[in-house]
């Protein structure tokens, strides 16, 4: 590959920052994969029907110093990157919408989180409300025992809400899950904007005015309160399963068992629906590939992208299994009313597992299949494996 790449011709070809950053053509065509990249990495968590934020909207508050903070926008690990070069989300705000009146209202103080005064608010058509971590709570050697949104500033979107009496649409910025059950209630949209970039700014103003439809998905879980950390999709199995309002369960007396926000969750300004998976037939034998189609619609007025997931369950195993397991993933773009059919295919070693033994195994019987657009949105089908054999001693 290092040959066919030319690099023992020239080792540094592909790393001249200077070079292709005066050459304007390279550098728009790499910032335009970077725009395209950070829109769909965006994650539409809620919307109250306030969202895409439309040219009708005449008066637009931005508020939080993180709508300007541009060093920020490059995250922890940016190297060799440049604040300067960043397009903040409150310039990308106003180049997306030119005709409304954007005013920037800081909220509260970058460095200590101290909040500020609030002007009067009830002029405003929407308020867009930036909150979360800075790049440098972040990364590298930055674990912390409360992963919540700072209080303040959770505190900061109530008193918005119940000042302006308006839609209130927040951006949550950050490098891990975070919390943020308190100020949850008083957003009328929520959408998880991580760190994006140089051109973080375009592309959150893409999504909140629906030039780009959010297709992204939780690469982790959200919890709702840091006690039910850790917390994801794939736990195993447990005798007392949670069940709501029962004592005597894996659960939690003064909390639910479920997370704010599932693995693999993401809204859409257009509804898919995911019809239940389809097999061949009800038994296989082991080395049988295995095909699963998975119908898709989309359902709304809007193109966009759905992530089709498919999991699996072993039913009944020699040891503890997860309840469910990615196995696979199929990105569809559909326009209004389209559908259309995706196609799986799983092989044995799917289906395998180390046993306690550390040898890697394929048991027979009952497995569950289940597709949905999210770890806690599924249907299911199930199917019968036949035979049994170790399949290494890797």
């Amino acid at each position: 590959v290092k040959f066919e790449l030319g690099l023992f011709d020239d080792p540094y070809r592909y790393n001249y920052r200077e070079k292709e950053i005066e050459n304007k053509k390279v550098n728009a065509a790499h910032r335009k994969v970077a725009r395209e990249a950070g829109a769909g990495s965006v994650v539409l968590l809620k919307n109250q029907n306030v969202l895409p934020v439309t040219s009708t909207a005449g008066k637009i508050a931005v508020v939080g110093p993180l709508n300007k903070a541009k060093k920020d926008m490059l995250g922890n690990w940016a190297a060799i990157g440049k604040a300067e070069e960043v397009i903040s989300v409150f310039d990308g705000l106003k180049a997306a919408l030119p005709k409304a009146k954007i005013t920037y209202i800081e909220g509260y103080d970058l460095e200590t989180n101290e909040l500020k005064p609030l002007p009067d608010l009830s002029g405003y058509d929407v308020l867009i409300v930036s909150v979360g971590e800075r790049a440098i709570d972040s990364g590298e050697a930055k674990s912390k025992v409360d992963i919540s949104v700072n209080a303040n500033q959770q505190l900061m979107v109530k008193q918005i809400k119940e000042k302006a009496g308006k839609p209130v649409v927040t951006l949550v910025m950050g490098g891990r899950p975070l919390i943020f059950s308190d100020m949850e209630p008083y957003a009328d949209g929520i959408l998880m904007t991580w760190w994006l970039g140089s051109e973080a700014g375009n592309s959150v103003a893409d999504v909140l005015t629906g030039k780009y439809n959010p297709s992204g998905k939780l690469p982790v879980t959200f919890p709702k309160q840091v006690g039910q950390c850790p917390i994801y999709y794939n736990q195993k199995r447990t005798g007392r399963p949670w069940i709501p309002n029962n004592l005597y369960v894996s659960g939690y007396c003064d909390e639910t068992a479920l997370p704010a926000y599932p693995f693999g969750f993401g809204l859409s300004y257009t509804q898919f629906e995911i019809d239940t998976p389809v097999l061949e037939k009800e038994k296989y034998f082991f080395n049988e590939p295995i095909k699963v189609k998975v119908k898709v619609r989309n359902n709304g007025k809007h193109k966009g992208i759905e992530t089709v997931q498919l999991y699996l369950q072993d039913v009944v195993s020699s040891i503890t299994r997860p309840f469910i397991e990615l196995c696979g993933i199929r990105q569809v773009e559909l326009a209004p009313k389209e559908e259309k059919i995706i196609e799986f295919t799983l092989f044995t070693e799917d289906l395998s597992f180390y046993n306690h033994e550390k040898a890697f195994i394929t048991e027979p019987g009952e497995f569950k299949l289940f597709a949905g657009n999210s770890s806690d949105n599924l249907r299911a089908t199930s199917f019968e494996l036949l035979e049994t054999r170790i399949s290494s001693n890797k």
